[in-house]
């Protein structure tokens, strides 16, 4: 009878072992690496993701199992399951860590160039001795950031006075191709060399002073961030000539379209905005000058050239002299001649 109790007690002991054996390869879906006789599989309650908040990237977390040699993991923006094959390119999958020169060895895992605004499904398998575990998934697809902004605003040195020119950086290494830069006139393309996108940095030449442009940074079609800058500048130089009693001709270097200008008796003060500022026309602006009209003779004028409400050109000239009212004029000395048996009253000729 103890015989018989024995038996039974060691039946049932194996029954429960085989039933536990089953439970926990059901429940973990690990698989079961010989050499240790424990799982190896990755935990999917320890998968954690963090997305960056300027790159579209994220970074992967887990839990390490011992014995693990590496692991692969794999991302789609469809849903991931136990039918859909590794690298599947009908289902959009994207593999790290299945070459032997990319392993990933441990967590964390640094996944870049993602698309911005987009949703991610994740999985991740363990290999030990030449065997996988099965995938271990993520509770719920991670979002990448919304709209990337990879550029840094230029500090001080970035941006020389009057050169024309600004650096714009970003991180080194991430992946761009050119730069667009609206502002002043048509919309210009200029590309990013692979010595500057490994450095992360480059100088935009060829602007305005005293404009505001949008530089944007793109991966191809892929938008990547933009920033609103302004080139600063000093006075350009300037010129007056022509000048008349009444007329002068205003001019100024062709780095900057003026836009507005101010023409008042020198002993007037400086002005501190546009207020009352007289609009160029298209013209005069492609021409860069102008005509001022309606001064007085024989007066000293200051005019302030304008472009974005601010001073960026300044001269001083004075007029020449008017006709005296009441004078009878000739215009040399053959002319007063001829009429010389008519004058009378007063008489001018100019000099």
């Amino acid at each position: 009878m103890k015989n018989i109790r024995n038996i039974l007690a060691k039946g049932v002991f194996m029954l429960l072992v085989s039933l536990l054996a089953m439970a926990c390869t059901e429940k973990s879906d690990w698989g079961i690496d010989a050499s240790y006789s424990r799982p190896f599989g990755t935990n999917e309650d320890g998968i954690n993701v963090t997305k960056d908040e300027k790159v579209a990237r994220v970074t992967v977390t887990w839990d390490a199992m011992p014995g693990v040699e590496y692991y692969i993991l794999e991302i789609s923006k469809n849903e991931l399951t136990d039918e859909i094959p590794m690298g599947s390119e009908e289902n959009g999958n994207l593999v790290y860590g299945n070459t032997v020169e990319n392993r990933i060895l441990k967590a964390p895992f640094l996944i870049d160039n993602l698309e911005a605004g987009a949703e991610y499904y994740l999985r991740i398998k363990s290999v030990a001795n030449g065997k996988e575990s099965y995938w271990a998934y993520l509770d719920e697809p991670f979002k990448t950031v919304t709209e990337e902004d990879v550029l840094n605003v230029p500090a001080e040195e970035d941006l020389p006075v009057a050169s024309g020119k600004v650096r714009m950086s970003w991180e080194a290494g991430l992946t761009v191709t050119h730069f667009e830069i609206v502002g002043g006139a048509a919309p210009i393309e200029r590309a990013i060399t692979a010595e500057e996108a490994a450095a992360g940095e480059a100088w935009i030449e060829g602007l305005k002073i005293f404009t505001a442009y949008t530089i944007s940074i793109y991966n191809n079609e892929t938008l990547r961030g933009s920033q609103e800058v302004v080139v600063p500048g000093l006075e350009i130089e300037s010129t007056v000539d022509e000048i008349t009693a009444n007329t002068a001709r205003f001019s100024w270097d062709n780095t900057v379209d003026v836009d507005q200008y101010i023409c008042q008796p020198s002993s007037a003060p400086t002005p501190d905005d546009a207020t009352g500022a007289v609009s160029l026309s298209v013209s005069e602006v492609n021409e860069h000058a102008v005509i001022i009209p309606n001064l007085e003779p024989s007066t000293e004028y200051t005019v302030y050239a304008f472009y974005n409400g601010a001073i960026c050109a300044r001269a001083t000239f004075t007029t020449k002299k008017g006709k005296p009212v009441g004078y009878t004029e000739y215009n040399g000395v053959e002319a007063l001649i001829a009429d010389w048996d008519n004058l009378s009253g007063n008489i001018l000729e100019p000099v």
